[in-house]
């Protein structure tokens, strides 16, 4: 059975609300890509990257099928966890591995352009995963140390990514890093001097030297640019009302209001 063909098994049973036996096809969608030389690495879904809300969607079949699996381990869903589901979760952690690591020789030896991005775009995934389960557990301190992992793996081969987003996998890391810093920034002062630090638990990680702050400081910077347009050649300012979102200027900040006011709370 072909990876396109057990990942639509896959969509069939979410669509009747068969939580394991969805996620239970994915993941056999995933390995027979990553385990099958016959299968395209790279292959897409949609013969065209939908646009609109699915924008932020990836079309790459290996990288749709992750995104739907991490997303039944989070909130709001949060069907599974790592007990529940070691094997989804092994392969979640697999492909948080460095590119000199990674368990998979078909992706390990990615050599095109879209075979690294791709790599990459679950490398980084992968590693905002498991911060993100770390969050929801009650765990700031590792969910940091996982997004700075993320932020790292970023920056091993920039060529991949462009200052501004493209709509498909892009768009989906940058998405994903967005909405992980703005978690990072209820954590942190985003004052340069950063003495604030707003958990005790983050506070007792930095105090031991198991998390430099400096260091995630100096990663997190502005990943994605202008929070509306992602411009990044120019100077960035932040919401005055939360400080945190960052603009190129007034016209953006005022376009993205509607959808940022949302999350949008006074810094005090």
């Amino acid at each position: 059975m072909s990876a396109r063909s057990l990942f639509d098994i896959g969509q069939a049973a979410m669509g009747g609300v068969n939580w394991r036996r969805c996620l239970d096809y994915y993941v056999k969608a995933m390995k027979k890509i990553l385990e099958d030389d016959n299968e395209d690495l790279v292959q897409t879904y949609f013969k065209i990257q939908p646009e609109g809300e699915l924008e932020t969607m990836p079309n790459e079949l290996l990288a749709m099928s992750f995104r739907n699996i991490t997303a039944l381990f989070l909130k709001p869903t949060k069907f599974f966890t790592p007990v529940s589901s070691p094997e989804a979760y092994a392969l979640i952690v697999s492909l948080s591995a460095p590119s000199n690591a990674i368990p998979w020789p078909r992706l390990a030896n990615a050599s095109t352009f879209r075979e690294r991005l791709l790599r990459m775009s679950l490398q980084i995934h992968a590693s905002m995963t498991l911060a993100n389960i770390a969050w929801d557990a009650g765990d700031p301190a590792t969910a940091m140390k996982n997004f700075t992992k993320a932020l790292e793996l970023s920056s091993e081969e920039k060529d991949l990514f462009s200052p501004k987003p493209s709509p498909g996998i892009e768009l989906w890391i940058s998405t994903g890093f967005r909405d992980m810093r703005d978690k990072v920034a209820l954590l942190l002062n985003t004052d340069p001097n950063l003495r604030d630090i707003r958990d005790e638990e983050v506070k007792r990680s930095v105090e031991s030297g198991d998390v430099d702050i400096n260091k995630v400081h100096g990663l997190l910077g502005n990943p994605d640019g202008c929070n509306r347009c992602r411009a990044q050649d120019v100077k960035l300012l932040r919401c005055s009302r939360c400080r945190i979102v960052p603009y190129c200027g007034a016209v953006c900040q005022k376009a993205d209001w509607k959808s940022h006011k949302l999350n949008c709370k006074p810094w005090d």
